[in-house]
């Protein structure tokens, strides 16, 4: 499922310069080294090699976003699927008040890398389901399987009063064939879900994460991979600060499979 293939460099933060949205989006670490995914408009810089002792995490190591979901997403204990996801949902409104002081699964400050999550505010609780199939945008067709019971299970969600959101990198004029693709396929009956989804071609996946965030206590949020969680890991890993992020798999990050397939 995992198609990301960009090679990534290890560089030290002294040398790097990030351009555009990348810059705009994920602060400079102070200290360490951070993986740039070396893409058009990077600048050149000295390249240094990432340190080759293999550690007990993938996050720790440093090691490429696509083979690093590849780990989690073998690793039992961080791929229990749409069932644990559900459950935690249920469980966080259930077990708690989301107040003020209630923590998000949206990171406060992704580019520290320091796990620290975003606050409620008082908003009202919501799970997000990413659509797409790796870097690929969730792809049209005529119908669809769902992923087992996890109709059932978003019902559920709906009843404890969770708002259910669901994101993929589709235009936004493709909005009527999507809200088609979760009602035939029983995900979202109704179609009173919101959909998150590119309003024009330069709009990134997290753009629309931070904005359903601004008005949504973000609880829960599903996907194949990393990235869907946060964009960090398309342009950066600190082989050491990054391991507090693992703390989030499987607490309010959960790698999935599709939620929706071609039948």
């Amino acid at each position: 499922m995992m198609r990301h293939s960009s090679r990534l460099a290890l560089l030290p933060v002294t040398a790097l310069a990030l351009n555009g949205c990348i810059a705009a989006a994920l602060p400079a670490l102070a200290g360490g080294a951070i993986l740039n995914s070396g893409g058009s408009g990077s600048s050149s810089t000295e390249r240094t090699t990432a340190n080759p002792v293999d550690k007990s995490s993938p996050l720790e190591r440093g090691i490429a976003p696509s083979a690093v979901d590849a780990e989690l997403g073998a690793h039992p204990a961080l791929n229990e699927g749409f069932a644990s996801f559900a459950q935690f949902a249920r469980e966080k409104v259930t077990s708690v008040k989301i107040d003020r002081d209630e923590r998000s699964a949206m990171l406060l400050n992704p580019g520290m890398l320091d796990g620290e999550r975003a606050r409620c505010n008082d908003l009202p609780p919501a799970v997000l389901i990413d659509l797409d199939d790796g870097d690929e945008a969730f792809a049209l067709h005529d119908a669809y399987l769902s992923a087992p019971r996890l109709g059932s299970d978003l019902e559920g969600l709906r009843d404890s009063g969770i708002i259910v959101g669901w994101v993929s990198a589709t235009n936004i004029d493709h909005i009527g064939a999507i809200r088609y693709a979760l009602s035939q396929s029983g995900l979202d009956p109704a179609g009173n879900d919101q959909l998150l989804l590119m309003k024009h071609p330069d709009e990134r996946k997290q753009t629309r994460r931070e904005e359903f965030g601004k008005s949504h206590c973000i609880i829960a949020i599903a996907g194949d991979r990393l990235v869907d969680f946060d964009e960090l890991f398309l342009f950066l890993i600190n082989s050491d600060a990054a391991k507090p992020l693992e703390a989030l798999v499987g607490d309010g990050w959960f790698i999935t499979p599709l939620a929706l397939t071609k039948q």
